[in-house]
């Protein structure tokens, strides 16, 4: 679970594709100060859930937040805009990430994503 969501998270929050990465022994130091680096499990299945709810629910504007009082670590995904590619119902959100202990401030990237056979998949990150 905390390797899929890991991608995932990835994914939503840096503009490169994630490569295959070992499960034990994860070394996450190349994210320096980013908000995901501070994330555990808990923290990365309440992003997805709200990754999972913008696409699915939220209209155009409409902020979903999610945080853990635990960590102290939060965000919030907004869908910016509906769009249509190659036949398929497509959605950009832009996504917020903030985590307690990160000396910097929140992490934001916008990424579009696409409603594929009934399964949102990610076209790109926009930046």
């Amino acid at each position: 679970m905390r390797l899929k969501n890991l991608v995932k998270a990835a994914v939503l929050v840096f503009s490169a594709a994630a490569a295959p990465l070992p499960v034990k022994g994860l070394d996450l130091s190349f994210l320096g100060q980013a908000p995901l680096r501070f994330f555990n499990d808990v923290d990365l299945k309440l992003m997805s859930d709200a990754s999972d709810q913008a696409l699915d629910k939220a209209k155009d504007g409409e902020a979903v937040d999610w945080s853990n009082d635990t960590t102290g670590n939060s965000g919030t995904i907004t869908p910016i805009r509906d769009f249509t590619r190659q036949g398929n119902e497509c959605r950009r959100l832009e996504v917020v990430n903030r985590a307690a202990k990160a000396t910097r401030g929140g992490a934001s990237t916008q990424v579009d994503f696409c409603n594929v056979d009934g399964s949102w998949k990610i076209l790109s990150v926009v930046r």
